[in-house]
């Protein structure tokens, strides 16, 4: 019965471990089949890895079967029925079976609301019950243990305790190996120990009674509660109890129910106003808030219920409070620990508690006021704990706002830039253009001017008209091109022929084409009212001549063929010239911005001109029209560029 009670003292330890996602690693330290049921349906909830060999089969086919079913022999319906009051009743069960030639061991132990059943083929001689339901009770705990060989001197006084076995747990709290301290003294292990602890531990063993005592162990920053029984003569059983993690652990599933409750009551799903509520409720206070600090150096308040503490709400709707203004929470972030302070504030009593991360970091801060009878021991742990609770929930909630805030800073910083540029290029294009236009104007009228102009002057007029001329163009380039990344460019269609707008882009081209000894083609796969579209006939042709431009740029013999088809209701238009080609790996940011098909493109510039937006402005213009550019092209072998635009063939108006 000491055993049975001892077994049942762990409900709060296998809590921890079902609840902190333990049990398949306890499950799998067991070298016997383990089996954990449901304790309603008794359908296997897990197995570990020697039931699955055990069975010879997947985890996945054992999960969710009865595990009546699965057992490898039959139980009769007394037992069955006795397996079923056994969760009811809080006891174990443990019965050899016998099917066939084998013997099994069955061993039923309360979980919780379930059950596990660990089950092994015997092939030696059975353990004792006492021996059995240690071992039930050693592998199913969550607890530190220790098991003690006593060493007794000829007058019967203890002289050392020798370790026998440990489990996981005490290896975790004590940072130790098992395998490196089987065999050694308790007290060499632990020499910084309570002595309460070894007191306890020597008692037992001399008169076999239970003792049990609470200390600190600063080593491991723990609070421990230890219990000895000796469950035979000789040797002793030492648990231990991480008495906070325990406290954590009730004060979380206190919390989430309130949560839960919220959400089933249709109450506030605000998970800090929920623990408000509960830190208010738990130190009687009337007043309280909890927030985290802002790079402004005051607090957010994430929940507040206070209404004589003076908050500014900002333009985002959040309330903050002034530091300076609750000296008690200046106070709090200034020392890093909790705070109380009294008369302050317009409050008898105050509670300030930090809410930290893993570096120990301030993030944030409880607050509450007006306590009737103050904040004592009791209050200042569980609202410390509380602010435990929800650290790492405002750690990811602080970086969050923090991340959005960047966002739409650089957003209006980027917005604020774009504008600017638009204005400096729009006003410097209106600036530039107007020099350049009276430039070419008086150029021009020199021109006519035969009796004012030498022959010999002509040449450099001309120079000059033409360099303003490109001039020009980049202006107009560079403002277009930031018309399009301030999506700013308009699309006005108009009623347009397709053969005329091609035939007007060779004949504008057909000079500069003949100079350099080149052919300009044109095919027209449309005829008649076929061919007169709605389009924005500025922005097609735009595209075009830049594509015809830069294939007489870059070719050197044979020609630019400009020509269109009717393909799935689309028109497609190419470009198609013999000239350079351009090579795989530049063809994919051919259409970025200041690009150009070169391998040294300083030389190029110098030798063909042009700045490299012709493309970029051509792929914005398509992209506004709800169109697509690509090109087809190799080294040698000269290049087609295609733009593909919807076919909308013009309709007089009735």
């Amino acid at each position: 019965m000491q055993n049975q009670d001892i077994v049942l003292s762990q409900t709060s330890s296998q809590e921890v471990i079902k609840e902190g996602g333990l049990v398949d690693y306890l499950l799998n330290t067991h070298d016997d089949c383990v089996f954990l049921v449901d304790g309603n349906t008794y359908r296997v909830i897990r197995a570990n890895d020697a039931a699955c060999a055990f069975l010879k089969t997947d985890r996945s086919v054992i999960v969710g079967k009865s595990i009546f079913d699965i057992l490898p022999f039959t139980l009769y319906e007394n037992t069955i029925n006795n397996i079923i009051k056994c969760k009811n009743d809080n006891t174990n069960i443990d019965i050899n079976v016998k099917e066939g030639e084998d013997l099994f061991s069955l061993k039923v132990s309360p979980f919780l609301d379930d059950l596990f059943f660990s089950v092994k083929k015997l092939t030696q001689k059975t353990d004792s019950i006492e021996e059995k339901n240690f071992k039930l009770l050693f592998e199913n705990m969550s607890s530190g243990f220790v098991y003690l060989k006593v060493n007794f001197d000829d007058n019967g006084e203890v002289v050392g305790n020798e370790i026998v076995d440990v489990n996981s747990m005490f290896e975790m709290f004590f940072s130790v190996e098992r395998d490196e301290i089987l065999g050694k003294r308790f007290e060499d292990v632990l020499p910084d120990i309570d002595s309460r602890a070894f007191h306890a531990v020597n008692l037992t063993a001399k008169t076999g009674r239970s003792r049990s005592c609470n200390f600190d162990y600063s080593p491991a920053k723990k609070y421990f509660q230890l219990s000895t029984y000796s469950p035979r003569q000789g040797y002793t059983a030492v648990i231990f109890n991480d008495l906070k993690a325990e406290l954590e652990i009730r004060n979380d599933l206190k919390v989430k129910s309130k949560i839960s409750k919220a959400f089933a009551m249709g109450h506030s799903t605000d998970v800090y106003k929920v623990v408000l509520d509960l830190v208010l409720e738990t130190t009687q206070s009337k007043y309280g808030y909890i927030g985290y600090f802002s790079r402004k150096g005051d607090i957010v308040c994430f929940a507040r219920f206070d209404n004589t503490m003076p908050v500014i709400v900002d333009d985002d709707g959040y309330e903050r409070i002034k530091l300076k203004k609750d000296l008690v929470s200046f106070k709090c972030m200034a020392s890093g620990k909790q705070t109380v302070g009294y008369n302050t504030g317009g409050h008898r009593s105050s509670l300030v508690t930090p809410v930290t991360d893993r570096d120990g970091n301030i993030i944030g801060m409880i607050g509450v006021s007006d306590a009737p009878n103050g904040y004592d021991f009791r209050s200042k742990s569980a609202v410390q704990e509380l602010a435990d609770y929800i650290a790492p929930l405002m750690i990811s909630e602080v970086k969050d706002r923090n991340y959005k805030r960047d966002l739409i800073e650089a957003k209006e910083k980027a917005e604020a830039g774009e504008k600017l540029k638009s204005n400096f290029l729009k006003n410097i294009s209106h600036e530039i253009r107007t020099p350049a236009n009276i430039i070419m104007g008086n150029c021009e009228l020199l021109q006519k001017r035969v009796d004012y102009l030498h022959e010999e002057h002509k040449p450099f007029f001309n120079e000059i008209y033409n360099h303003t001329l490109k001039l020009v163009y980049i202006v107009d380039a560079i403002k277009n091109l930031a018309k399009i990344e301030n999506n700013q460019v308009t699309i006005f269609k108009t009623r347009t022929n397709l053969n005329s707008l091609l035939d007007g882009v060779k004949h504008k081209w057909d000079f500069e084409a003949e100079n350099k000894g080149l052919y300009i083609n044109v095919e027209k796969a449309l005829e008649g009212d076929d061919a007169v579209v709605k389009i924005d006939a500025q922005k097609v042709k735009s595209i075009i001549e830049a594509l015809v431009t830069n294939g007489i740029k870059f070719t050197h013999t044979g020609g630019i063929t400009i020509k269109y088809v009717l393909e799935n209701g689309d028109l497609i238009f190419s470009v198609t010239d013999t000239g350079e080609g351009i090579q795989e790996e530049r063809q994919k940011s051919i259409f970025e911005p200041f690009e150009q098909n070169n391998k040294d493109k300083d030389f190029m510039r110098r030798t063909s001109g042009g700045v490299g937006l012709g493309l970029t402005i051509s792929k914005g213009f398509a992209d506004v029209m709800g169109g697509e550019m690509w090109l087809d092209s190799a080294p040698q072998k000269g290049s087609t560029f295609y733009l593909k635009i919807e076919y909308e063939k013009f309709v007089n108006p009735a």
